[in-house]
Order: structure tokens, then sequence, then C-alpha cells
């Protein structure tokens, strides 16, 4: 936008804020709004009181004759007249009245086209009230290559892959095989491959070919066939998932990740494999799973609430007893902390909260914390619960979390 446009948009504007507009700058205002989105969203902002009430604040903290005269200055308004109330008002509040936020706006949008530096803006410390998990933005990747955004989808069929229907219930996608060659899992024909993905704050659920059902946590992936054929059902995970798996003797289930392998013919568990986090986790609730660490080829046979760690730079596999219904909350719409380091529930919220990219903690806090809250609720809820304990104190700044004791 020249500057001159500037000039006269801003003109024309004081002319509607005061009722004196005349047909052919009312014509050339609606001209102007449909040009350009920025416009229509500089014009909307002009009548929004929302809007106005911030920028009559930052306007206040001013020397307010001495920015009057910077500002018209700087943008050529110097000559354009400005009625004023009758009334007798404070500068700042005659201003305010007659442009309501209009000039402010235009300068900004004036100094933005000649790419003048500004100063960084202000933000302004809050406790993560406004800092919400992420909507749906699961992804599912077809064999051919193609990506299906899911929250754009409705509900019922979205395709078919080989002779299978990918049917979509809200966040639940269900693979169903016909009655053509798809059906056939013994079709000696190239596996075709399918890819869920979940972004931060996502979360989405699956029925397999083999009507086994995966649950999918936050910023992870599962590759998986779109027909199981073969002597096993292998698919591959990173990041989080819970596994109900469909009970078939003959044809073992394989959940491969990047450290180790998980073995079994029908059980429930739940595997963790974030890269971030240098280990593997195999929580096992019911049955029996074989966990194979990649690197030592050592193996070992879960039993129930036992948990298998391969990795975090120790030799073999790990196995201890866990609580089955705090490794699982998650599926279920919950944080569930039992004494857990403070870095390792910081890492969960960068993981659901998309608003937040970075954690700035300068000392380090080995405290640990419990605490139960809906994964559905804005930040600050866990926040209130964990600064209860009078150990740690949260600022959020931006998208940054500051942590301190």
């Amino acid at each position: 936008m020249k500057e001159v446009a500037v000039n006269d948009i801003v003109r024309i504007l004081l002319a509607e804020q005061e009722g004196d507009i005349s047909e052919g700058e009312q014509k050339e205002l609606d001209a102007w709004k449909a040009t350009l989105q920025e416009n229509a969203a500089f014009y909307d902002r002009c009548q929004d009181d929302v809007e106005v009430a911030k920028s009559l604040a930052a306007m206040a903290k001013y020397n307010k004759e001495a920015s009057w005269q910077r500002l018209t200055a700087r943008i050529g308004l110097n000559g354009v007249p400005v009625k004023l109330p009758a009334y007798k008002r404070s500068w700042y509040w005659m201003v305010a009245a007659a442009t309501l936020l209009v000039l402010a706006t235009a300068l900004v949008l004036w100094l933005v086209n000649q790419k003048t530096p500004q100063a960084a803006p202000v933000v302004e410390a809050n406790k993560g009230e406004n800092i919400l998990p992420g909507a749906n933005k699961a992804t599912l990747t077809l064999s051919d290559g193609r990506t299906i955004l899911l929250e754009d989808q409705q509900n019922g069929v979205l395709t078919e892959d080989q002779g299978v229907a990918v049917r979509k219930q809200g966040e639940m996608l269900e693979y169903k095989t016909g009655s053509n060659k798809g059906g056939n899992p013994d079709v000696d024909e190239p596996m075709a491959y399918n890819t869920a993905r979940t972004a931060r704050g996502s979360f989405i659920a699956l029925t397999l070919p083999d009507n086994s059902k995966v649950w999918l946590n936050a910023d992870a992936s599962l590759r998986f066939p779109v027909r199981f054929s073969g002597d096993e059902r292998r698919v591959e995970l990173t990041g989080e998932a819970y596994f109900e798996v469909a009970k078939q003797p003959s044809k073992p289930f394989i959940v491969a990740t990047a450290d180790a392998e998980v073995r079994v013919l029908g059980t429930h568990f739940n595997v963790r494999s974030y890269g971030e986090e240098g280990k593997l986790l195999t929580t096992l609730l019911e049955g029996k799973v074989e966990v194979k660490a990649m690197a030592t080829r050592s193996k070992v046979v879960l039993k129930p609430a036992q948990q298998a760690i391969v990795g975090e730079n120790k030799p073999g596999i790990e196995v201890t007893e866990v609580e089955t219904e705090t490794i699982i909350a998650w599926k279920n719409g919950l944080f569930d902390f039992k004494a857990t380091p403070l870095k390792e529930i910081l890492q969960e919220v960068k993981r659901w909260y998309p608003g937040i990219d970075a954690i700035e903690m300068p000392k380090p806090i080995d405290e640990r914390f419990t605490a139960t809250v809906s994964r559905n609720l804005p930040l600050s809820k866990l926040f209130e619960i964990l600064e209860a304990t009078q150990k740690v104190h949260f600022e959020v700044r931006g998208k940054t979390i500051y942590v301190a004791e």
C-alpha cells in the first residue's frame, strides 16, 4: 500500500466515523476492502471495541501531543482536518473518539509496507489460561501417496485402498475388507501400506484389517498394511500407541520400533517410543508379549502389570512393576502423573499443547510431582495443581514456559 493510498483511506475512515462519508467515498472504501484480505481485517479491527480498547491502552503509554505530531507527520496527515467533539475533553480522549483506532493501525500498516524495522511487541506473562490442546490434525497417507487431513472429512467411507474400505467415525478409523481380492488375506500381491499420523495435541483410534484396535497418542505414527498376508501381522510405530490385538494364533502380531520388536498373539499392551526420550517402554495389561531389543538381541517375556525398558543407556532389558492405569491414562483423556519428574511432565505438556514451543528452566528442579487432570482443559489447570505444592512456579510468555522454584 502506498503512502498516498493510506492517507486517502484514513481520510475516508475518519469521515465514516463522523457520519460524513459521501456516496463516492463509500464506494472507494468498499472497493479497498475487497482488494485484499488484510484490508478487510484492518477495517474490522477499527470496528471492534476490544481492539479499540487495546490500542487506547497502548496509546496511553506515550506522550500524547508528541505522538500525535509524529503520527501525522509520518503518514502525511498534517493537512487532513479532524473534527473533534464540541464538548471539552483531553487531547487523548478526543482523538480516540474521532479515530477509533484508525490512525494507529494505519501507521502500522504503512510502516510494514515500507519494511521499516519495528520494536518487538511486549509479551505479557500468564499462566497458560489460553493454551489449549490442538485441533485434531491427524492425517492418513494412502498407498498411492495421497494424504487425507482427517479433520476435514465427514463421517462415512473416506476411500478404498486395495479393495479395503476406510471409514471414519469421529476420531476412529475403521478398515473393512470387501468381497473382492481385498478381502482375501492370502492373495499373492505386493503389500500396500497406509500410515496414520498425529500432530502435537492430536489423537486417533484405528481398527485394523484384522480387527485389532490401536489408539495413537500425540506426535506419533503407525505404518500398517491395508490387508495382512503371510505368516505374521507387522506394523511400524513411532511415538506411543495402545494395542488391543485380535487373536490369530497362527499369525503373531509384531510392533516394530527403532529399538525393539514386540511380538504377541492376542493381548492388550502399550508401546512408547519417542526418539527424543532415548528409550522404549512396553507395558503389558493383559495376555503375554515378548520384547526383543534390536541392539543386543536380548529378549524378555512380560506378565500383566510389567513394563520392559529398552535403551536409556542400560544394557539388556530392564523389567519393572507398574500401575497400568497410569500408563494408559492418555488413552482415557487424562494426564495421570505419579511421582513423575518435572522434566517428563513438561515433555508431555509440549507434546499435547501446540501453543507451547519451548521450555526455559534456568535451574534444574529435581522434585517429583503427582497430579491428575483432564487433557481437554487449559494448561493453566495443570499448573495450578503443580504450583499448589509450592515447589515450582510457571509463567507463559508467548509460546515459551518459564519454570522456577
